[in-house]
C-alpha cells in the first residue's frame, strides 16, 4: 500500500506493481480484492478522489490543476465523480464545504479526517452522505441518504 500511496498521482498500473513485487497480476488482483474488498482500480480511484477533495477544500487551485495533481487524466472525469458522490459539481462542493479562506499550497498526501456536507440530491435514485470520512483509515461515520425521485 505504501508504494500505491506514494505513486497514486501518476499513471499506475496493476502490472507495474505485480512486477515490482514479483507477483502475477491475477494473484495480486485477487489479493487486493480479498484484502480491501474492492478491485485495484476502484481503490486507486478512491485514493485519487480523496486527495482531490482535500486539495479542493484546502487550496485555491483550479479544477484542472487539482485533477492533474491528483492523478486524473482530465478534469471532466473528476467532475463526474463529484456529481456521482455528492450530487454537485466540485465548485458547488467547495462553496458549500469551505471553512473560511482556502489556504495556498498543497494538501497532505495522507487524507485527514474530513467533515463534509452533502449537496442536493441529483437525478433519479440519488444518494449522498453526511458525516465524516477518515481517509487514512478508510472509515466513514455519518448518514447515507438515498432518494428515489
Amino acid at each position: 500500500m505504501g508504494y500505491i500511496d506514494e505513486n497514486f498521482r501518476r499513471k499506475l498500473l496493476l502490472g507495474e506493481i505485480a512486477r515490482r513485487e514479483g507477483l502475477t497480476m491475477p494473484y495480486l488482483s485477487h489479493l487486493f480484492k480479498d484484502t480491501l474488498g474492492m478491485p485495484f482500480q476502484e481503490y486507486l480511484k478512491k485514493r485519487r478522489f480523496e486527495y482531490a477533495r482535500s486539495l479542493l477544500l484546502g487550496t485555491r487551485k483550479s479544477l484542472l490543476d487539482i485533477s492533474l495533481e491528483s492523478g486524473f487524466s482530465d478534469a471532466r472525469y473528476m467532475i463526474r465523480m463529484f456529481a456521482e458522490e455528492f450530487g454537485c459539481s466540485p465548485r458547488e462542493y467547495r462553496r458549500k464545504n469551505a471553512s473560511g479562506e482556502a489556504a495556498e499550497g498543497g494538501a497532505r498526501d495522507t487524507a485527514p479526517t474530513t467533515r463534509f456536507a452533502p449537496c442536493r440530491p441529483r437525478g433519479r435514485n440519488s444518494a449522498f452522505a453526511s458525516g465524516s470520512f477518515d481517509g487514512a483509515e478508510g472509515l466513514f461515520s455519518g448518514t447515507l441518504l438515498v432518494y428515489n425521485i
